[in-house]
């Protein structure tokens, strides 16, 4: 009862699933909490989380690890420089762009925003960051800005060498002239305050926050997020985060790979100037380029993905992973040789989960060693809740690319949220490992 107690107060306040992460992982955090404070009785410890906030945010601590390292995802910082540089700031000459980063964590993602902008050409003085998480601990790290190794883990580290200072040894400290355009706010997505003197924001990164919510959680966060985005801005979401509590919002196929949503359809801009750069549709970007393609059907069920609430279909408990993805809709697909992983991420970027599944499944069987195809499948299973088929493609994956940085990373959530700590600690220490190695530009094949 006390464990209940305890996660229904995780989910009242800031909007976490348990689910998410595991009654395991949530029951590890309070004992670890416990035997902090010298405190053996749960029901005393429920007392203290309730009433003392300090206590919450250290709970929170324990519970949500941060994920986290500079450029994650690159092409939505690609995309961030695009929009800001190329489109906002031509049309509204001698005004400031404002974005926002929430969660920010430690300050990666911000500071990758400004190191991007600021890379590009664009003024400091044109932009300004807001970075809000609901960790103290976090934000106090952020507003040190040293980092360690496990921060880099891209292979381009020329970002660090322009930007950073060695601080000792193992760490680095980021210049002022980066920390300078962000600023920092201790503050819940859910606060009914929450920037409320804040004018609105033309650009807004929230990814990888929605996984922890629940459908309902979820619609209400992104009502949060339309209220502080302004009229002709982008939010840009995690790759798991496209689901049906996106609805009314349209993906920009003008940043495609990156995850980029507006209020409105770019095609319906009136009266706008013309735009800059004129990259094709979607549809054009999958079209085949030869005209060898051998066209044939995928007949599947019309079940959708059972995303954010959706009902799914009852399935057979031997059904393998790789058949269900054949299964998840009716799309009609051309099999052709070729057929490539950009395309399904494209397909998954512009929020067709159903066809990206059909896709990766395609790549698999023209090639069973495609260990990407493999990868963004898991990905799509894992945003469905399916932890476990989602582990077997992962394990897969890792077996054709045993240097996969980010299978590890993905494999080692995954194993946490089933509570199998051991195992996701064994995998987080071999990411660790792998970045080393990747950072240091030593191969990891």
């Amino acid at each position: 009862m006390s464990q209940q107690k305890i996660e229904s107060l995780l989910k009242q306040r800031i909007g976490l699933n348990p689910s998410s992460v595991g009654s395991v992982t949530i029951e590890h955090a309070v004992r670890k909490r416990m035997s902090s404070g010298g405190i053996e009785d749960i029901t005393r410890y429920v007392e203290l989380v309730s009433e003392s906030q300090k206590e919450f945010e250290l709970l929170i601590d324990e519970v949500v690890v941060p994920e986290t390292w500079f450029f994650r995802s690159a092409e939505a910082f690609d995309s961030l420089v695009r929009y800001v540089r190329d489109e906002w700031l031509l049309q509204n000459p001698g005004k400031c762009c404002r974005l926002l980063s929430i969660p920010c964590s430690s300050g990666e993602e911000p500071y990758s925003m400004a190191m991007a902008l600021l890379g590009a050409g664009v003024p400091a003085g044109s932009f300004h960051i807001d970075a809000v998480d609901v960790s103290q601990h976090n934000l106090h790290n952020a507003k040190k800005a040293i980092y360690g190794n496990g921060s880099f883990r891209s292979q381009d580290l020329k970002f660090r060498d322009r930007y950073f200072s060695r601080n000792d040894e193992h760490h680095y400290r980021l210049h002022r002239s980066v920390s300078s355009v962000v600023s920092f706010h201790h503050a819940n997505l859910f606060d009914t305050d929450l920037m409320r003197d804040a004018a609105s924001y033309q650009v807004i990164f929230c990814r990888n926050l929605l996984i922890y919510f629940d459908r309902s959680t979820q619609v209400r966060a992104v009502s949060v997020l339309r209220g502080l985005l302004d009229a002709e801005g982008v939010l840009f979401m995690g790759h798991a985060e496209t689901g049906s509590f996106l609805k009314g919002w349209h993906p920009s196929l003008r940043f495609p790979l990156s995850f980029a949503y507006r209020k409105f359809d770019d095609g319906a801009l009136s009266g706008r100037k013309k735009r800059l750069f004129q990259p094709r549709s979607l549809k054009s970007q999958l079209e085949p380029t030869r005209s060898t393609t051998a066209h044939t059907k995928t007949a599947v069920s019309d079940a959708p993905l059972p995303f954010a609430g959706e009902a799914p279909k009852q399935r057979s408990a031997s059904e393998e992973p790789l058949q269900r993805a054949a299964r998840v809709a009716t799309v009609e697909v051309e099999v052709n040789q070729e057929i490539s992983i950009e395309q399904a991420r494209a397909l998954a970027d512009n929020g067709d989960m159903q066809a990206a599944s059909v896709c990766c499944q395609q790549l698999i069987d023209i090639n069973g060693s495609d260990a990407e195809a493999f990868y963004l499948l898991a990905t799509i299973h894992q945003a469905d809740g399916d932890l476990g088929g989602a582990e077997s493609l992962l394990r897969k994956a890792l077996y054709l690319d045993p240097g996969h940085y980010e299978v590890v990373v993905h494999l080692a959530t995954i194993m946490e949220r089933q509570g199998d700590l051991d195992a996701s600690r064994r995998f987080r220490q071999r990411a660790e490992r792998l970045g080393d190695r990747l950072n240091s530009g030593v191969s990891v094949e």
